[in-house]
């Protein structure tokens, strides 16, 4: 599984990414790699994952003190190295593409 996120934002920031509970919490190989406003998460194991829908991965985001109230989009990012997929090698080498909801961030600057 390959899933590229964006967000635009300069007043957070991608703190950690976390597999527990998640329908990828046995897979031998989970990694994540965030860099300013932009974050590649990757899983793979050999036994694969069954249809359905449920929880991939939790994201950790820190707010800057200053920041504002304020709602941040999170969605795909197009990057044609690492794409959005999932490639099942037990059925086709082809990758299959899951369907994915854009997302947002509420800041709530008042906590």
């Amino acid at each position: 599984l390959s899933l590229p996120l964006r967000y635009a934002s300069n007043v957070m920031r991608c703190d950690s990414v976390s597999f527990i509970g998640s329908r990828c919490k046995d897979f031998f190989l989970t990694r994540f790699y965030v860099r300013h406003d932009t974050i590649q998460i990757g899983a793979i194991d050999t036994a694969g994952i069954g249809a359905g829908t449920g929880l991939y991965v939790t994201l950790h985001f820190w707010a800057f003190g200053n920041a504002p109230d304020t709602n941040v989009a999170i969605d795909l990012l197009i990057n044609p190295t690492l794409p959005f997929g999932f490639t099942d090698t037990s059925l086709t080498a082809d990758a299959i593409i899951p369907q994915f909801d854009a997302g947002q961030i509420h800041i709530n600057s008042q906590l």
